[in-house]
């Protein structure tokens, strides 16, 4: 995708949050820095976008629970800002 993204002069894409993914027996454990301040509101979906598990926080530390396995979609939003990271578990 990167090569793809070159040949039609599209900027990278660049993480709007500091996050720190770990899976974890029970679920997800996410860590962000501090930041701003603002309200983060993360929801792990399914590859076909059903909601597993959300959480909201203003930074630091949040698990969001799940049985799911497999490639799984992380969104985390503040504001208009938006990031979606595919995680495996």
């Amino acid at each position: 995708v990167a090569d793809l993204d070159a040949g039609v002069g599209v900027a990278p894409r660049t993480a709007r949050f500091d996050l720190r993914i770990a899976t974890d027996p029970k679920g997800i454990r996410l860590a962000t820095s501090p930041g701003d301040g603002r309200k983060l509101s993360v929801r792990l979906l399914d590859p076909s976008g059903r909601l597993l598990s959300s959480a909201e926080s203003r930074g630091g530390e949040m698990f969001l629970p799940t049985q799911a396995h497999g490639a799984l979609v992380l969104e985390v939003r503040a504001g208009r800002d938006v990031e979606r990271q595919i995680i495996a578990r």
